[in-house]
């Protein structure tokens, strides 16, 4: 089998409106519900297609691989938990609904936020002056450690 290389684009554009709030909780946590919902458009060709030929007879085919939608709906929403000053976490429902497609997921996460310098290592790149000295509980002290947003989960680092 022979094929012949390709590259099919296509743009996404969407229009919709988030929400979300923060409940403080009796015992010092805090709460947070967030939900939003958007029309999703793609731009370009939504049938992605291969030319490829047998390499004997050469008689050549195309064949379609399943079209994405180009309208849907995007739907989203989640709580957050935030259990201590450091460490939140958090379950969200997303979905992705069309005509003759639909995609549904539920994510969860758990976030633990580290100061910089100490133990953890991470450099201090905040204005503060108090934050970049090498004073150990200046690098450590409340308005560092929130101001930096240092955070560490199994998905990302920021």
């Amino acid at each position: 089998m022979v094929g012949a290389g390709s590259n099919q684009d296509v743009g996404y554009s969407s229009f919709g409106a988030r929400i979300a709030t923060s409940v403080a909780l009796t015992n010092g946590m805090q709460l947070t519900p967030r939900a939003s919902v958007a029309w999703q458009h793609a731009f370009g060709d939504v049938i992605p297609t291969a030319a490829l030929a047998f390499q004997s007879p050469g008689t050549g085919f195309t064949v379609a691989g399943v079209p994405l939608a180009r309208n849907a709906a995007l739907i989203e929403g989640g709580l957050g938990l935030r259990v201590t000053p450091q460490a939140s976490i958090g379950i969200a429902y997303v979905g992705q609904l069309a005509d003759r497609v639909q995609d549904h997921s539920v994510k969860a996460s758990f976030s633990w936020k580290f100061c910089p310098g100490g133990a953890t290592g991470l450099p201090s790149f905040h204005a503060n002056p108090e934050c970049r000295s090498a004073d150990f509980a200046a690098l450590h002290s409340r308005a560092c450690c929130y101001a930096n947003k240092r955070v560490v989960s199994g998905i990302w680092y920021t």
